[in-house]
Formats: C-alpha cells, structure tokens, sequence
C-alpha cells in the first residue's frame, strides 16, 4: 500500500505521555492493551526514564515524571525530520512561520539523535526528532487493538488555524479529509470544540479488534466510549 509522504518530516514518531508511575502505566498499555515495549532507556545525565510503546500501527513514549507534575497527561506529538533536511534548518523554518521554539535543536538527552520543541499558536507542543533508527515494529499484531486511528486535538474554532497552518503549509502533510492530515498510517484530527480542554492534545482514538477485545477489567471503566489510563489521559474507543 502506498501511503502519504512529507517533504520535510518522514515520520508521526509518538504521542508523548507524562506519567507518574511508570509500572502502572506499563501494565495499563503493554500488559491490559497489549502493547510491545520498543525502546526503554534512561537520560544521560541523571534520573528518568522514557518507554516506548508500540500500539497497534501507532507509538506511544512513557515520560517518567513527578506525581505532583501539572504536565502529566497527554503532552507532546512528535516527527521524525526528513534524512535530507537538517533539524536546525527545519526548526528555522517552523520559527518562520509564526511558532514559539521552547527547545532549541540539540542533542537529546538519551544521545540518540537531536531534538527540538515548539509550541503553535493554540499552544500545542511538538517535537522535532532527527534519528537515523526506526524503531517501530512493521505491522505488528495486537489481541485488543485493530489500530490507533488518530491522534486528536480538540481546540475552539479561534484557534484550529494554528495547528492546520503546520500541518498543512508548513511541514506538508498531506490531508486526509477536514481536519486532519495523514502521514504513513498515522493521522492528526484537530476537532474544534465549543469550550477547549485545558490542553490541546486531547488524546488518541483506539479501534478495537472486536467489541470483547477489551480486558474485562478496562471494559467495567468504559464510559461514552471513553477509557481514563493510570494518569487521568483521554482513549476515545472504537468497536
């Protein structure tokens, strides 16, 4: 299958996750929604920790933080930048086209590859990464999950123009429909909202493998189609 390119980034690399007990959040995404740990690694320069999980078609990264962080919860989506174009010539580009860089490209902090972070104009966070390594695992299979549909932000209408504007314009990802933009098997949904959530990352929508796919013990929490990981963090499911 052909799927949608990017110029200029290669890759929806992860969704990132600030949790405050990574073994609850472990049991919750690799052990009840079967998902496969892809890289576990720790910051070289002291305390932390970051999982990657692969659910499905999509990526998750397990951001290990403080119980008493405001940010845990949904945080980040990140790219992987193209092989052609450096990091730091692409953040220059992102600050051009009205962006807020809040980490400019450097080295990350496990020493794989180079990173940077910005914010849109509705104060959604992106990462930049630029990684030689590919480490998600081509069409694995999972007990619970058929795929992650999309990544979701949810914003009022005042404020969709700013995520449409990178998506689209800046880092050219091709759409697939209103409001949202595919690249590889991954999709971004920007969903406008009368009253917006507190941030703008709303979290990931979930297609179930069957109706009974779902754990019992995760299946009793459901409510509106809605499932609440260890930290509070949105799922929207999907029969």
């Amino acid at each position: 299958m052909n799927h949608p390119v990017s110029p200029l980034v290669r890759e929806i690399n992860h969704a990132g996750l600030r949790v405050a007990d990574m073994e609850a959040s472990l049991v919750f995404y690799r052990d009840l929604l079967d998902g496969r740990v892809i890289r576990d690694a720790r910051p070289l320069s002291g305390p932390g920790r970051f999982v990657y999980v692969q659910l499905a078609n999509s990526v998750i990264e397990l951001v290990e933080s403080r119980p008493d962080d405001p940010q845990l919860g949904w945080q980040h989506i990140a790219f992987l930048t193209s092989r052609s174009r450096p990091i730091a010539a692409l953040v220059d580009e992102v600050e051009r086209s009205g962006c807020r860089i809040t980490v400019p490209a450097r080295r990350s902090g496990t020493g794989d590859g180079s990173l940077a972070f910005f914010t849109d104009a509705s104060g959604m966070v992106w990462e930049l990464l630029e990684r030689e390594e590919d480490i998600r695992i081509p069409d694995l299979e999972s007990r619970v999950l058929a795929a992650v549909s999309e990544f979701r932000l949810e914003v009022e209408p005042r404020d969709a123009a700013g995520p449409a504007r990178l998506l689209g314009d800046t880092l050219g990802l091709p759409s697939a429909g209103p409001g949202v933009w595919q690249l590889g098997s991954d999709r971004i949904a920007v969903r406008t909202v009368d009253t917006a959530p507190g941030r703008p990352f709303a979290g990931l929508v979930l297609k179930l493998r069957s109706p009974d796919s779902l754990p019992p013990s995760l299946r009793n929490g459901v409510r509106d189609g809605l499932l609440h990981g260890p930290d509070g963090e949105c799922l929207r499911l999907e029969a």
